[in-house]
């Protein structure tokens, strides 16, 4: 294609449950054009665009059951819905994007297995396959009582992390990273 594709990746951290299986802590986006891939915005979901621009995207029984908590209004609480081909229609046409990619810490982990291990400046140990999970779930509430402080680590650890994959993008095997993302969204 002549055209970029943007897609919306999403970290759900199940450590504070939604509908479709964790809070969005923060967000990365990947534009893909002429067989580059690179890592063109990353923060808080909350700093996208707003959601209510994409209220039409939404079907009546969505509005209906879910407007009023704020699932057109608050990045925090779009994926209230189990629906996730649903949520992910809203957040891609809030967004300005091709696709949307929701992933939990057990994804990322996946990730860092592609990867391999990252640091991270504002983490005190390398962050692993092994130890992502727990870090992520866990550890880092403890560290960052702030939820910008965490944010900024989560924007740093996905751009660690895709910055990886894609330095080593001539050694990894696509059919692996497909079969993350394909894990991480119900496949």
């Amino acid at each position: 294609l002549d055209q970029p594709r943007r897609y919306l990746v999403l970290f759900a951290n199940l450590g504070e449950l939604r509908g479709t299986g964790g809070f969005y802590g923060f967000h990365a986006i990947l534009t893909a054009h002429r067989g580059e891939i690179s890592v063109t915005d990353a923060g808080r979901p909350a700093e996208l665009p707003s959601l209510e621009t994409a209220a039409d995207e939404a079907p009546a029984w969505f509005r209906r059951s879910w407007e009023r908590h704020g699932a057109l209004r608050l990045w925090s609480n779009v994926n209230l819905s189990p629906h996730f081909p649903t949520v992910a229609r809203v957040m891609a046409r809030a967004a300005d994007v091709d696709g949307v990619v929701q992933i939990d810490g057990a994804g990322i982990a996946s990730l860092l297995g592609i990867a391999g291990p990252v640091r991270v400046k504002s983490w005190p140990e390398t962050i692993t396959q092994d130890n992502a999970s727990r870090i992520l779930h866990h550890d880092m509430y403890l560290r960052y009582g702030d939820r910008a402080d965490r944010s900024e680590f989560g924007e740093e650890l996905l751009r660690s992390i895709f910055d990886g994959i894609l330095a080593g993008a001539q050694t990894v095997n696509p059919d692996d990273l497909g079969a993350v993302v394909e894990a991480a969204n119900g496949g």
